[in-house]
């Protein structure tokens, strides 16, 4: 789910960590111009990874993505970590 729409997309992985993704199907669905900001901005970043690398805070794995430019555009992690310097401001 990004906000209260589900969405799909293919993703394509290359070597040296190369990670792209199609851009999604999602539903129509209204959410309220604060939540419909916040799809919209996750599914733009999310069409803007070229490259991924998985990491380590605290001891807890973390997934980084990132753009063209060498930006971290997406950060996932199992919990967040206590030291969140590596999670781009949407996900903070």
């Amino acid at each position: 789910m990004a906000g209260c729409n589900s969405y799909v997309t293919t993703y394509t992985i290359g070597s040296a960590n190369q990670l792209y993704f199609d851009y999604p199907s999602t539903t129509k669905a209204y959410c309220g111009d604060s939540i419909m900001k916040t799809e919209h901005e996750f599914i733009d970043a999310l069409i803007q990874v070229v490259r991924y690398e998985m990491s380590e805070v605290d001891s807890k794995p973390i997934l980084v993505m990132f753009n063209q430019s060498g930006e971290v555009v997406l950060t996932f992690a199992s919990e967040l970590p206590t030291n969140n310097i590596f999670l781009p401001a949407i996900m903070r």
